[in-house]
């Protein structure tokens, strides 16, 4: 049996957090839901099966294959649990009827796989959890607990320290400029602000930076960022010693502990660049250098690379075909 390291399909839905037990709880495959007058889903189309598909005269998905069997559309109101085994669906949906969260019944439903599709859903694995809680405030995604120690400055600065011309301070110096005599807010940036101003309202620091009476700055705004000169002034004058172990750093650990973040200024000092050998990806007689795992850029281009060579080149660029 070839092993993966993933965990079996698991999908958890949940309307908030601490779900009440709902009458009906639907547990696919097979099962449809009464819906209202007003709501209908389509029919099942049984004209083509996934079984069916040829290829050279090979089928595509195997007849057999549990998923190319009769499976019939399904809604719920309260929640929903599917994976790729009915058994570890039915240990989800008994985990909900007896109170318990979408949290509660993913990692039951884990643990089933692990008995009842062992192909994926084995304990030697590992995997990935995306949890949306019910209020859709992220520690992960938004606040002081969302971030890492910065280390942009420091890769920066240990690139020009190896492989740079020019005096540091002469390549910070424009930045400084912009920030401190702004520059002109375009409708994109402008779109950008609007789109996230309810998170950077959040904030003292962001909302005082990007937003004027609670609400972007329209196209056009003469946009100015003098905390972020005084900053970038600081690394010009110093480099990134004053981010990581300097005023910077202390502004940084006061920011933290208010917001009940976690870095600290020994986090900071001991910040260090890593140097990693690219990864190499051929296309079309080119070899492309990009970034290596831990960075997911890279991955996906040379998955987007390798797609694109199936397909016939594109034309050159400024064609008019």
């Amino acid at each position: 049996m070839r092993r993966s390291l993933g965990l079996g399909l698991l999908l958890v839905t949940a309307c908030r957090a601490g779900l009440k037990a709902p009458e009906t709880i639907l547990v696919p495959p097979g099962v449809l839901v009464p819906l209202p007058p007003a709501i209908a889903l389509p029919a099942a189309d049984t004209s083509a099966r996934p079984g069916a598909e040829v290829v050279a005269g090979r089928a595509l998905i195997a007849p057999d294959w549990p998923l190319t069997q009769r499976v019939r559309s399904v809604a719920a109101e309260h929640a929903m649990v599917v994976t790729s085994h009915a058994l570890a669906s039915d240990v989800g949906v008994d985990i909900l009827r007896r109170g318990g969260n979408a949290v509660d019944a993913a990692v039951a439903v884990a643990f089933a796989l692990a008995v009842v599709h062992p192909v994926a859903g084995n304990l030697g694995g590992g995997g990935f959890m995306v949890v949306r809680t019910h209020d859709d405030m992220a520690s992960a995604l938004t606040g002081h607990l969302s971030v890492g120690v910065p280390g942009t400055v420091a890769g920066l600065f240990e690139a020009h320290r190896r492989f740079g011309r020019l005096p540091w301070k002469e390549l910070v110096a424009p930045a400084v400029r912009l920030a401190r005599d702004g520059h002109t807010l375009d409708g994109v940036r402008s779109r950008q602000i609007t789109r996230e101003a309810e998170r950077l309202a959040r904030f003292p620091a962001s909302r005082a930076q990007f937003l004027v009476n609670g609400e972007a700055p329209p196209p056009g705004t003469r946009f100015v960022q003098p905390d972020l000169a005084r900053t970038l002034q600081l690394i010009a004058d110093s480099g990134a010693r004053v981010f990581y172990q300097g005023s910077i750093a202390g502004l940084i650990v006061q920011e933290m502990a208010r917001g009940g973040g976690l870095i600290t200024r020994d986090d900071l000092a001991r910040y260090r660049v890593k140097w990693r050998d690219p990864i190499a990806i051929g296309y079309r007689g080119y070899t492309v250098y990009t970034m290596p795992p831990p960075s997911g850029g890279g991955v996906t281009l040379a998955e987007i690379l390798n797609v694109m060579e199936g397909y016939a080149p594109l034309p050159p660029f400024g064609s008019a075909r």
